[in-house]
């Protein structure tokens, strides 16, 4: 999580330097914030608090995502915007992924 964590924020910056959005990049700083105190969270192993685990980055995987879809729609108008769009998705598709496998270890923990 922590891998995916810092590659969100390395395409947030990418993402940022083609759209010059700050909305986009602190729904990207948000989604690798998330990401670190859940990874903090499976780490420690504090089974009292599950839904941090899974809660807020799934929150922030369905900003990216919606981020992503949003800038891929608007990149038929716009094709300048077609390679942040797909670095949003790849972030909220690796961040869901790294949310399904805490959910399922921290569900059978």
């Amino acid at each position: 999580m922590i891998v995916v964590s810092f590659l969100t924020l390395v395409a947030t910056f990418f993402a940022w330097r083609e759209t010059s959005s700050r909305p986009a990049a602190l729904n990207g700083v948000f989604a690798s914030l998330t990401l670190l105190m859940s990874a903090r969270v499976v780490a420690t192993g504090d089974a009292a608090r599950p839904e941090m685990a899974v809660g807020l980055p799934l929150l922030a995987g369905m900003l990216l995502l919606g981020r992503g879809l949003g800038t891929w729609l608007r990149s038929r108008k716009e094709p300048a915007l077609k390679m942040p769009g797909f670095l949003w998705l790849a972030c909220a598709v690796a961040t869901l992924s790294c949310v399904a496998g805490v959910y399922f270890r921290v569900a059978h923990a």
